[in-house]
């Protein structure tokens, strides 16, 4: 006999109340919650919304908190159904759909390796302007970390234009008259952003009516654009592309530019990752961000320490049902010590925080207790928390202390009357598994206390910390690291940001470098944005002048970057003399003189010391054995004359070391100069 805890794990809720009648509006449902509507002659008179829960789907009333729970509860609070019933009515109901639900089909390797190579034509990262726009440097970008993990791929404007018209025309009846008008209108605006943002205008009215806009097509004649191009029929750029893989392979990409953030396919499991495989040592840490630009941020405003390694993961937006589980995967083949949440610093990013704290299975005790947030109308929060147990009473007792442990946690610090109160209640009590909602306000600061209440509930106080940006997220951290903003500006005048920096002299340099690079931009320029309370203030600071080829600056920019360039030759200079006397001190050894028979008739010990000036000077030891130097006819004088050659050329600024002088070639040495001087005097 099927029990009800097998019911609730074989069924949707949501195909199983669409066959009730109940209706799926598409416009509210998203990709985790599907927003049903019980409608009676075209009216709406009842709404639930259903969620994918850790082992079963959930729905809830929105206007009726009491009505919430499984399929079970769905049946006995909707349909009014006795226990008996219930079971009769489920047991039909399961003998007309599969044993399982049905699975994403699988892509076998071959198709996979298509996608890769034939869907997304990545190409190497070459292009870096749009990084670098957002603060990120050529070290970072070419970071080992970060090797195969960053492309760049082709974007054509005109194709975009094309899938948007043709997903326009699934919405609404439309000509294909109009169809070319609108895109001979793109052309004319050169695809500028007021244009698409006009046509997604459009799509969204089109969406809540099912009709287009009157006088649409002149309303997308009447935006900003830019001139285009003598005998252009499409804008190209160059995208920076970030791959999503999942265990196998990369089944979708994020593809970003200045004016253009999407995700080609569909993420399902795959997430953003860095690469570990450099060298050999183990992973300290995995850090954990929404967008593989706040990981690349991250980095380089904290650089990793020479005994640390981490793995960056990027979830590419929101977390999925399906993400936690690679994820998961992924902390424990690195055998990283923590794993540190490091998303939004917005109630977005906590309900991210709680939703991968709620998931991932790091203690032997978080195995035992799953949660998920969601966030109805903004503000209306409820944390479903699931537990294994052993027996009913187990559940019973540790779903009260569950209650107890959150709700104490936010209402403790509610002013009176400031907010409603969170609440618990408890949505099943099974022998085995039992499940419990915590509804509470959604403000930042309770979310925040849900987040670390769940995170000591899991048991994973020494295995997670959370680390906010500063900013709303940790590009903007870097930005703010960089005030110093260079940009140019095409003919048609379309701006471009090219970099930006943390000195004077570096943006000052680049607005040089940019000019020459761009022969053909109306202007290169340096610049601030000052936040006001009428919003952000451009502040230019320096402009190239291509008439004088030279860079233009205001006085007190020019007076700083006179600074830096001083201190910059000033390092550089110590920088020399401290190689030189590094060099100096490396430099000592001896000169030898040897008869035939190999033995020593006369030995130079040096040594050069180097003074707190950084002067030096080279102390000489000198020996000779005077009788064999007589048989061999020369003098004690001759050798020492020779012997200070050899030093003064082994240590000048560390040309090295000379050990052995052959006494033949010594005494040659000292006749031909002998020779010399006597030619010279006659």
């Amino acid at each position: 006999m099927t029990t009800f805890d097998e019911y609730k794990k074989r069924i949707d809720l949501s195909e199983y109340a669409q066959r009730q009648g109940w209706e799926k509006d598409d416009a509210k449902s998203t990709a985790t919650a599907a927003v049903l509507d019980k409608k009676s002659q075209g009216q709406t008179q009842d709404t639930i919304v259903v969620y994918k829960g850790q082992e079963h789907d959930y729905f809830y009333t929105p206007n009726n908190s009491k009505e919430r729970g499984d399929v079970i509860s769905f049946e006995r609070l909707k349909n009014g159904a006795d226990w008996k019933e219930i079971n009769d009515k489920l047991a039909r109901y399961v003998g007309e759909v599969p044993q399982e639900r049905q699975l994403p089909q699988q892509v076998n390797s071959h198709s996979h390796n298509q996608a890769f190579q034939h869907n997304f034509r990545f190409q190497p990262i070459t292009e870096t302007e749009y990084l670098e726009s957002r603060g990120i440097n050529k070290s970072t970008i070419y970071a080992d970390e970060f090797k195969e993990r960053i492309f760049n791929k082709e974007f054509s404007y005109k194709q975009h234009l094309e899938n948007g018209v043709n997903q326009l025309g699934k919405m609404a009846p439309i000509s294909e008259a109009d169809k070319a008008k609108i895109q001979e209108i793109g052309l004319e605006k050169y695809y500028s952003k007021p244009f698409f943002d006009q046509l997604k205008t459009v799509q969204t009215h089109v969406k809540d009516t099912n009709e287009l806009p009157a006088n649409y097509l002149e309303s997308l004649r009447n935006t900003y654009g830019y001139k285009a191009p003598e005998g252009a029929t499409d804008r190209v750029i160059v995208n920076t592309s970030f791959p999503l893989r999942n265990e196998e392979h990369v089944i979708a990409s994020i593809n970003r530019n200045e004016e253009y953030n999407r995700i080609e396919r569909p993420k399902e499991n795959a997430v953003w990752s860095s690469r570990t495989d450099f060298d050999k040592r183990p992973v300290n840490a995995v850090v954990i961000h929404e967008s593989p630009i706040d990981s690349l941020s991250y980095h380089q405003l904290n650089p990793p320490k020479e005994d640390e390694k981490r793995l960056y993961i990027a979830t590419a937006g929101n977390i999925s049902r399906d993400q936690p589980v690679l994820i998961e995967k992924l902390v424990k083949e690195s055998q990283a010590e923590k794993v540190v949440l490091a998303n939004d610093n917005d109630p977005g990013g906590v309900k991210q925080n709680i939703n991968i704290a709620g998931r991932l299975n790091l203690t032997e005790k978080s195995e035992n207790t799953h949660a998920q947030l969601n966030i109805h109308d903004r503000t209306d929060a409820r944390l479903l928390v699931t537990i294994n147990h052993q027996n009913q009473q187990e559940g019973q007792e540790r779903l009260k202390e569950i209650a107890e442990r959150f709700t104490t946690a936010i209402n403790k610090n509610i002013p009176d009357g400031a907010e409603r109160e969170a609440k618990a209640v408890v949505v099943q009590n099974g022998s085995r598994s039992s499940e419990i909602e915590i509804a509470f306000t959604a403000n930042r600061e309770n979310l925040i206390r849900v987040e670390q209440a769940l995170i000591k509930e899991r048991g994973l106080e020494n295995h997670m910390e959370v680390r906010r940006p500063a900013e709303k997220d940790y590009n903007e951290d870097l930005k703010r690291a960089n005030p110093y903003i260079v940009s140019y500006q095409e003919q048609n005048g379309r701006e471009h940001v090219a970099g930006r920096y943390n000195k004077e002299i570096d943006a000052y340099n680049a607005v040089a470098e940019k000019a020459k690079e761009r022969p053909d931009a109306k202007e290169v320029s340096a610049y601030m944005e000052i936040k006001t309370n009428e919003g952000s203030k451009k502040v230019e600071l320096a402009h190239y002048d291509r008439e004088n080829e030279k860079v233009v600056a205001t006085p007190e920019f020019e007076k700083r970057v006179t600074e830096q360039q001083k201190l910059q030759e000033t390092a550089a200079a110590d920088r020399q003399q401290q190689a030189a006397v590094a060099a100096a001190k490396a430099n000592s050894g001896d000169v030898r003189v040897v008869d035939g028979d190999g033995n020593t008739v006369a030995k130079t010990e040096y040594k050069v010391e180097v003074d707190s000036q950084g002067h030096s000077n080279v102390r000489r030891e000198q020996r000779y054995d005077q009788e064999e130097l007589t048989r061999e006819g020369t003098s004690g004088r001759e050798i020492q004359t020779a012997m200070n050659k050899e030093v003064a050329g082994a240590t000048n600024w560390g040309a090295g070391n000379v050990d052995g002088a052959d006494l033949k070639d010594t005494k040659k040495d000292i006749s031909q100069e002998q020779e010399n001087k006597r030619s010279m005097s006659m």
